[in-house]
């Protein structure tokens, strides 16, 4: 979380800076699946929910893959922004990622 105060100053000053920064809550190597993000955490410190790292990967994968995501696409087809406004809900904060408990 140190990172935090030394990114958002930056990325306010420079049009060309934007970050998200993912929290996974515990790591696990399962396939992907269903996932969840929140503002903060969901569980306590010692009781965390698993994250699998595949849904860590398409969470990031979803979030560049978005109008405004990465700079380093430069044109996306329709059916490749599967979430339009991702990027911009989460831009500048630290979302926490976990896996979808089946109800």
């Amino acid at each position: 979380m140190r990172a935090t105060p030394s990114l958002r100053p930056r990325s306010s000053e420079n049009p060309l800076v934007d970050h998200v920064v993912i929290r996974p809550n515990l790591l696990v190597d399962k396939p992907v699946s269903e996932y969840q993000t929140f503002d903060e955490l969901q569980t306590g410190v010692f009781s965390p929910q698993d994250c699998s790292r595949a849904n860590v990967a398409q969470f990031m994968c979803d979030l560049i893959l978005t109008p405004g995501g990465s700079r380093c696409v430069v044109q996306l087809r329709a059916e490749q922004m599967r979430k339009p406004d991702l990027w911009a809900q989460w831009k500048g904060k630290m979302p926490v990622i976990i896996d979808k408990v089946a109800a």
